[in-house]
């Protein structure tokens, strides 16, 4: 599901940068597994902005307090022609997420 911009029922997670801004990660996936079903949150970004290394250490937080809520939080990038993709529900990666202090940080993430 396409996870839209302040909509009502969007799913927003806060960053901050300069103050507290929402984060609205682009989908929101719902697989079954077992018996039930799983969320997975999937951001593909374009790491060349500014804001995106705050969005990531905000997604990081956020797995944090919710992450047991959820399946993958996933944070994606393409590099060249690869696509690279980083699970913030993944205590290492998260660790790193939260240490993140500017966008030269973000390759970090991905090593």
């Amino acid at each position: 599901m396409r996870n839209l911009p302040r909509r009502d029922w969007a799913l927003c997670v806060p960053y901050e940068l300069g103050g507290a801004k929402p984060f609205y990660p682009d989908f929101v996936i719902v697989r079954k597994k077992d018996k039930g079903f799983v969320v997975d949150i999937l951001e593909p970004h374009d790491d060349t902005r500014a804001d995106t290394w705050a969005k990531a250490k905000g997604l990081a937080v956020f797995a944090d307090e919710h992450g047991m809520d959820f399946g993958r939080l996933i944070i994606g990038r393409k590099k060249g022609s690869q696509l690279q993709m980083v699970d913030m529900n993944d205590p290492a990666t998260r660790e790193k997420g939260r240490k993140m202090q500017s966008q030269n940080d973000m390759e970090s993430l991905f090593i």
